[in-house]
């Protein structure tokens, strides 16, 4: 028991913020509905333990009971480190104009694609496709004024065949 109060205080800052949150949306008080998300599979059986801790015994001090029901959606996306290696060997070789970012901030989106990497090593890459001569694709991708260059197909198409054929090659120039 000391243990989860240890956690508890850690994550004291959280945990009053979340109580905050629900004070200002009483309307949820009975059937909240939340998302959480996650760096590692291990931290989302983690989180989900926390969570479930403290809403039974929340619930316990009042002399009731809690449920937490769970709809696992999409696991954490974890690139593989040494496909990611060779995805980015693969990408500078199309050409010196390819810009490689390779310590992009951590992000908590989720994709379906991480579902294909616990079982198969992968990397997801971003490839952008913004173009300062049409406005629209400097727009996010979930934005309603995003558009798309169709040129910069011609680079996604280049890095899937370029990696293809270097994996088939087992790392001979494609």
């Amino acid at each position: 028991m000391s243990g989860l109060r240890d956690q508890l205080r850690a994550e004291k800052d959280y945990l009053v913020g979340l109580r905050r949150d629900f004070h200002r949306h009483p309307e949820l008080a009975l059937q909240e509905k939340r998302t959480t998300r996650t760096l590692s599979q291990e931290m989302r059986l983690q989180v989900r333990a926390w969570i479930e801790q403290v809403a039974e015994q929340t619930a316990y001090l009042s002399g009731a009971q809690a449920q937490v029901l769970w709809t696992d959606i999409t696991s954490a996306l974890i690139n593989d480190p040494q496909v990611s290696r060779e995805v980015a060997e693969a990408a500078a070789r199309l050409g010196e104009d390819i810009r490689l970012v390779t310590d992009r901030p951590w992000s908590l989106g989720g994709d379906n694609f991480a579902e294909y990497q616990r079982l198969v090593p992968g990397c997801y890459a971003y490839i952008g496709t913004a173009n300062a001569g049409l406005p629209g694709t400097l727009n996010s991708l979930h934005n309603g004024n995003f558009d798309l260059d169709e040129d910069a197909l011609v680079l996604n198409a280049g890095l899937y065949a370029e990696y293809a054929l270097w994996w088939l090659g087992k790392g001979e120039k494609a």
